[in-house]
């Protein structure tokens, strides 16, 4: 016999079964103080506006925001909550401004940068945390990946532990946390390695031992991105064993669906700029020695215009760049005829940038563009057919058109050095 009545959020009504009284959502939610991070991002506003809006007797919602380029966690929230998404929660609760309270703080600082204060507050309230907040860069620095990431995540289960009322932790991972299994069940799997001991020695170690074992750690997942979100998870899982933890893995975050309103979206990431280049432009068109071209002469424009001693320390490496952007540019009304795009492969702009945006030398950025183009042939081409026998020939001439152009650069540069009496650059020919 149940004794005592205990409650559980239920889709809609409220019904009572086996002694558990079933709320629906909103009546869950009814005068309940709500933690939010990650609100200025894609999924967190849109996570701020439904909890609003379906949710009209939250207590209050605390947003996490640093401030950025001058403006004030107030004024960032609300150039959020202006915006296109909240046209109909305005509609609908033209109050609900109330009930969103921005707190200053830096995840990235220790205990996150909270004021005394505001850490009281949030101790003696909050009872719902949604932990959104992350960095979602594939080619992040390691360093940074895991400050965001997996630090921060600690710190703020850390936090959690001295709630008073808190009744979960909801932490937004990845479906690709674990993309190097085959086979992937709702479980946490043990990292590689410990993230405590990882954490202790990215303090000692500089940005180019960093980068130079980033390879190693990361193993078999594609970028720093999967591989911390992977290690938040069992910071979770580890940190946060007493408490009632939720570890929710989105694939691909795209357009609304119905709510507020079909098609709302405030990027062009992923399949989304897919779309919308399919409606406005031919993609079979597109040129993608072109689209390399560019991408150098866009890393060039970016290194001129910025005082280098301001940049990252992650992003010093650009400068190794200039020579080979500086020819690609000269060489731009170059005979490219043959260079023509694959017609049978859709845009993997992001294998391009990820790929080719790595390398700290001409040579081996040369090897990486070249490479990246035979790579495929024999994977995605059927050679019976006669359309991609045709598609092999245009890829072919791809590949050795690319491989001229870069070694002529290279060739270029060097006789540059060698005629300005400079023979021993720091570009690493």
């Amino acid at each position: 016999m149940v004794t005592r009545e205990k409650t559980c959020p239920y889709i809609s009504g409220s019904i009572v079964e086996f002694g558990i009284r079933m709320v629906s959502i909103p009546e869950y939610y009814e005068g309940k103080n709500v933690l939010l991070t990650g609100a200025t991002g894609f999924l967190g506003k849109v996570l701020l506006e439904k909890l609003l809006r379906s949710c009209p007797k939250v207590n209050s919602v605390y947003v996490l925001v640093r401030q950025k380029a001058g403006q004030t966690p107030q004024e960032r929230v609300e150039e959020v909550i202006s915006g296109k998404l909240f046209d109909r929660l305005r509609d609908e609760n033209p109050d609900f401004r109330e009930k969103i309270i921005a707190i200053n703080s830096e995840l990235t600082q220790p205990k996150l940068a909270l004021s005394e204060e505001d850490k009281e507050i949030i101790i003696d309230s909050t009872n719902i945390i949604f932990h959104c907040a992350a960095t979602v860069r594939f080619n992040e620095n390691l360093r940074d990946a895991v400050q965001l990431n997996v630090i921060a995540t600690r710190q703020l289960i850390l936090l959690a532990q001295q709630m008073k009322n808190l009744e979960v932790f909801m932490h937004v991972s990845t479906a690709y946390a674990y993309c190097n299994r085959k086979h992937i069940d709702e479980v946490v799997y043990p990292p590689p390695v410990d993230p405590k001991k990882l954490i202790d020695s990215l303090e000692w170690m500089d940005d180019g031992l960093v980068n130079d074992i980033t390879p190693k750690l990361i193993g078999d997942r594609p970028n720093t991105y999967i591989y911390t979100k992977a290690l938040a998870e069992y910071v979770v899982q580890q940190e946060g064993a007493k408490l009632n933890v939720v570890i929710v893995r989105p694939s691909i975050v795209g357009a609304s669906w119905k709510e507020p309103f079909p098609g709302w979206i405030d990027n062009f990431n992923g399949p989304s700029g897919l779309f919308i280049a399919t409606f406005n432009i031919d993609v079979r068109q597109l040129h993608w020695a072109e689209y390399i071209e560019n991408y150098c002469m866009g890393t060039k424009k970016y290194v001129l215009n910025e005082e280098m001693s301001g940049l990252p320390a992650a992003r010093k490496h650009l400068n190794n760049w200039l020579p080979l952007c500086q020819y690609l540019i000269r060489a731009h009304h170059h005979h490219m005829e043959l260079i023509l795009a694959h017609p049978y492969k859709s845009l993997w702009n992001q294998l391009l940038i990820h790929r080719f945006g790595q390398p700290t030398n001409i040579q081996k950025a040369m090897e990486n563009i070249c490479s990246l183009y035979t790579q495929y042939d024999m994977e995605e081409l059927d050679y019976n057919d006669n359309k991609h026998n045709s598609a092999f020939f245009h890829y072919h001439h791809l590949q050795q058109s690319l491989r001229m152009l870069l070694e002529k650069s290279v060739k270029m540069i060097k006789t540059d050095h060698e005629s300005s009496g400079n023979p021993g650059s720091d570009c690493n020919l």
